[in-house]
């Protein structure tokens, strides 16, 4: 087949090519082979056909995920050390691919409760006063152990201790009666601490996929499967792909032509198939190895931009910042504290 001439009969303009579709069985090796050049309107069926998560549509790429779970395969498997925290394969799946979206990174982050939690109450007044006002509501009347002593907690003890929040704050730390209201508040301190630094979890490892993939958008959209030759509906995450996949696909096949067949090629020494076969037929043949490449190996654009990511060295490894300060879980936690009582 000639694709210079059936490309020049159909089309006025030879640049048009990469947005009009025209039918031929050659791959896209076998098109950079032929005319050094991927036109879309032929290589995008091919793509599409070959790649399952890639829809190929009016001369555009998209790529087509359920979730981020999806791209967990791009992550480093790194383990983190002493120089910081980062997202490696592991705990992006526990962030992105959990059943029932849980993730608590940490545990007992509390060393010091007053300087941690009980801050975070007295520095907020809304907050100081909903804490009193439970104190005053569940736990006038309830025992507790003072001076050596069993007491009943009166009213007049809240109104005396709440006057001054650094002594509400140590009776709490200490007495007894106590014991459960410290403990919420704790424990909403401890999945404030942990929902920030999840949050960031999220933000890093987004970034660091749409920096190579672009926004993606969830929408609804009709699929082919090649398998039952029809028609489908799904809801997807989609990515328009059509300003990387292109120059990945012709690089990869570049390298592959270029190193692994090119040096060796040499047409005086090769024994044609029979007098009508073409050079380019020939070498083809001589190439066999990259004349499907990367659809020989790969049949996800996902499974592919991995492979790229690994050869250079790019597994994406974002940092995060896993110690939080007070101010900066303080909003989570007053949210967790009006929700755990």
């Amino acid at each position: 087949m000639n694709i210079k001439k059936i490309i020049k009969e159909e089309l006025d303009d030879f640049d048009w090519v990469r947005n009009i579709e025209v039918d031929t069985d050659l791959t896209p090796a076998q098109l950079y082979n032929r005319i050094n050049d991927l036109p879309h309107g032929i290589v995008g069926p091919y793509v599409e056909k070959e790649f399952g998560d890639i829809k190929y549509e009016n001369g555009r790429y998209y790529l087509m995920m359920d979730d981020f779970c999806d791209f967990k395969e791009w992550f480093s498997d790194r383990d983190n050390g002493s120089q910081g925290f980062y997202m490696n394969q592991w705990i992006f799946a526990q962030a992105f691919c959990g059943e029932d979206n849980f993730f608590e990174p940490y545990s007992d982050v509390v060393y010091n409760w007053i300087e941690q939690v009980w801050e975070l109450v007295e520095e907020n007044k809304e907050l100081y006063n909903y804490v009193v006002d439970y104190i005053t509501e569940n736990l006038v009347g309830d025992e507790m152990r003072l001076d050596n002593e069993e007491k009943i907690l009166t009213l007049e003890d809240v109104l005396t201790w709440s006057a001054d929040s650094d002594v509400l704050g140590e009776v709490i730390n200490e007495l007894d009666v106590f014991e459960d209201l410290k403990w919420d508040l704790e424990s909403s301190y401890e999945n404030a601490y942990n929902t920030f630094v999840v949050d960031n979890m999220y933000k890093a490892s987004k970034d660091a996929i749409t920096d190579i993939v672009g926004n993606g958008e969830r929408k609804d959209v009709e699929l082919y499967n090649y398998y039952s030759k029809s028609n489908y509906n799904a809801n997807k995450l989609v990515f328009d792909v059509t300003n990387i996949l292109p120059d990945y696909l012709y690089n990869s096949i570049e390298y592959c032509i270029d190193n692994r067949c090119k040096p060796y090629w040499n047409p005086e020494d090769y024994d044609f198939e029979d007098a009508g076969e073409t050079e380019e037929e020939a070498f083809e043949h001589f190439c066999n190895e990259c004349m499907d490449r990367p659809f020989d190996e790969h049949g996800s654009f996902l499974s592919f931009m991995k492979e790229i990511l690994e050869e250079n060295g790019d597994l994406l490894n974002p940092s995060v910042d896993e110690y939080p300060s007070n101010n900066e879980v303080k909003d989570y936690f007053i949210e967790n504290v009006h929700g755990r009582f």
